[in-house]
């Protein structure tokens, strides 16, 4: 079985190798010339560095991204089946609207394929191809492909989804089909600032329909000097946007936002500049402001699914979580598979104490695909919103459901655990996933069961110091293991712990209650009264006498 899987896997190497071959014979590097600020006597040395990749779409025609050919001195080209590198001398189409030019140099290469991107259908395989090195001193290119599948397709929209990391090298080059038709043009992997945050890695990247390209080779007319179209000021919008883009990556993220604003001035139609200024806004606590980006984003693309999830989280913080709801709906309508919608739309629900519909949210947002970020905030939200539903089900007389949801929160608070970003949130999960095995222990030790409940509250045990062992600033974890003393017996190690909860978070009214507790159950009446009368004065829900 093995060497027949190994035999089936070489096969389909070969076969990818002749699609890539074929692709990359029609490919080219984009190389711009840029100045290094090394000198040589009173002259600045040129290096040459290569800016993105291209492919023809015609014996004379490249197609790439405009955003590939801005911001440079001159824009050389390097076919991979020829050595020498030819000057871009003019434009005969562009869309600047949606990053994609036609240009002319003066000589021939092998056209590839155009498909057709209607066609495609969701998980279908692709391939992103990219010239690597391809610098003029270098007697040839290297190719290089990276395979991925269709994610989403989206009717009216500029892009399609891809699920697959690319590199700023594949901006520009064919993505082909197994057919080696091109059916897109890569536009770099998800370039824009997600909600989570604007570092945000995702497994996904975007691609320009192969039938916008034909689209546009259709008007193809007049050829215009290439240094002069570089001068038209929505063209020279791309190069303030590509610094842009280089702030973001460099978590300058004010200075982004001034070129972003530079470029919106050049060209107001940019909707994924008004996008990624938006998600910077939000990033630096302007909400406001973000939602004018993204209202200013739609208004260019009204299905631009990212706008409408991000601007969703930003009403959310506001407080607008029915505004929230409605904008991650409206973007779930236009991609079922945007899996940051269906997230933000849980942590609009939770707000609303929507518990039921929340865990299905994050169900659904999981099971899609989360970055690393959002799929612990995921897990940790589900398991919350378990226990949540939990204590109302408790409230409600039904325990055997409110037992359910504890058990069901204690997995989703594990896998929490495994993809923290930083150890005091690992120990904030540990606590929690502590008291969830706390509560069933108490069920259990009320129904008799105590060989059970023994085991739950040691267990509550080792993963309260386990939190406090993470992060020692953690109140609740204190109070989680001073609650499993008690159970223990343990009432004046009990009180110490209470009382370490209490030093670090002054006003937390159920310590004072739980220390009352423990000072009642040693005789300490007058002292456990102080304590009940502390814990109503902070939350008046605390009864003044348990």
């Amino acid at each position: 079985m093995k060497r027949k899987r190994s035999r089936t896997k070489k096969k389909q190497n070969s076969t990818l190798q002749r699609i890539a071959s074929k692709a990359l014979r029609a490919s080219v590097v984009l190389l711009k010339v840029e100045p290094t600020g090394h000198r040589r006597g009173k002259q600045i040395q040129a290096v040459k560095v290569a800016a993105g990749s291209g492919f023809f779409v015609a014996p004379h025609l490249i197609a790439t991204n405009i955003h590939c050919v801005v911001g440079t001195t001159s824009v050389l080209v390097e076919p991979v089946t020829l050595p020498t590198p030819y000057p871009v001398t003019d434009v005969v189409a562009f869309d600047d609207k949606t990053d994609l030019v036609i240009l002319q140099i003066p000589t021939e290469g092998m056209p590839l394929p155009l498909g057709d991107s209607d066609t495609l259908k969701k998980g279908e395989r692709v391939y992103a191809v990219r010239c690597t090195g391809g610098g003029i001193e270098e007697k040839r290119a290297r190719g290089a492909i990276t395979e991925g599948t269709v994610h989403g397709i989206r009717a009216n929209d500029a892009h399609l989804r891809l699920k697959t990391l690319l590199s700023h090298g594949n901006s520009g080059g064919p993505v082909i089909n197994r057919a080696g038709q091109a059916i897109g043009i890569a536009v770099a992997g998800s370039s824009s600032a997600t909600g989570t945050g604007a570092g945000d890695t995702r497994e996904f990247a975007y691609a320009i329909p192969s039938n916008a390209v034909r689209a546009l080779l259709a008007e193809v007319g007049a050829a215009e000097p290439f240094e002069t179209w570089r001068q038209r000021p929505r063209i020279r919008a791309y190069t303030e946007a590509s610094h842009g883009y280089l702030k973001q990556k460099e978590k300058q993220y004010k200075a982004a936002i001034k070129h972003y604003t530079a470029a919106l001035q050049l060209n107001p139609d940019l909707a994924e500049i008004y996008h990624n200024r938006g998600a910077l806004q939000s990033l630096l606590g302007h909400p406001e402001s973000a939602i004018a980006d993204w209202d200013a984003a739609l208004a260019c693309n009204p299905d631009f699914t990212e706008a409408y999830f991000n601007r969703g989280a930003a009403k959310t913080t506001l407080g607008d979580f029915e505004g929230g709801i409605i904008d991650c709906s409206t973007a779930i309508e236009r991609n079922p598979d945007a899996a940051p919608a269906y997230y933000n739309r849980a942590q609009a629900r939770m707000e609303l104490k929507q518990y039921t519909e929340g865990i299905e949210d994050y169900d659904k947002a999981l099971s899609i695909g989360l970055s690393e970020a959002e799929a612990y905030g995921a897990y940790y939200n589900r398991a919350l919103a378990k226990y949540l539903l939990g204590l109302d089900k408790a409230a409600q007389g039904d325990e055997a459901e409110a037992i359910r949801l504890y058990h069901a929160a204690i997995p989703d608070y594990t896998k929490a655990i495994q993809v923290a970003p930083d150890p005091s949130l690992a120990g904030r999960n540990y606590n929690n996933r502590g008291y969830a095995k706390y509560l069933i222990a108490e069920y259990e030790s009320a129904d008799g069961n105590m060989e059970a409940a023994r085991e739950l509250y040691e267990a509550a045990m080792d993963d309260s110091e386990a939190a406090i062992k993470r992060d020692r600033r953690n109140a609740y974890a204190y109070c989680t293991r001073a609650a499993t003393k008690i159970a223990f017996d343990r009432h004046d190690d009990a009180i110490k712990d209470f009382d370490s909860a209490i030093k670090l978070k002054p006003d937390f009214a159920h310590a004072y209650h739980q220390r009352g507790l423990a000072k009642q159950a040693l005789g300490h009446q007058k002292e456990a009264d102080t304590d009940f009368a502390k814990a109503t004065e902070i939350d008046p829900d605390f009864e003044e006498h348990p």
